[in-house]
């Protein structure tokens, strides 16, 4: 198979602008774990490339946002869960 790539998309985050809004796509059947984990892969490679020095850096910063209400452009209706 020369000339095609053995990579695989197994996550993707968008924003649109014009909603003001960010959506996600998983391959089909993907389960949480496996969600989990491609985002640990994704902390784990920032430290490869020294974009960040600790792991924890990255964790540090998914809880700032993810719990501090300035940062609730993505949000949802509870009733929807």
């Amino acid at each position: 198979m020369e000339g095609q790539s053995d990579k695989q998309l197994i996550l993707a985050i968008a924003y649109s602008a014009d909603k003001n809004q960010y959506s996600f796509d998983i391959p089909q059947g993907m389960s949480l774990q496996e969600v989990a984990f491609a985002v640990s892969a994704l902390a784990r490679c920032l430290k490869r490339d020294k974009v960040i020095e600790t792991e924890q850096i990255f964790v540090d910063l998914v809880n700032k946002y993810l719990n501090d209400p300035q940062y609730n452009e993505v949000s949802y209706d509870e009733s929807d869960s």
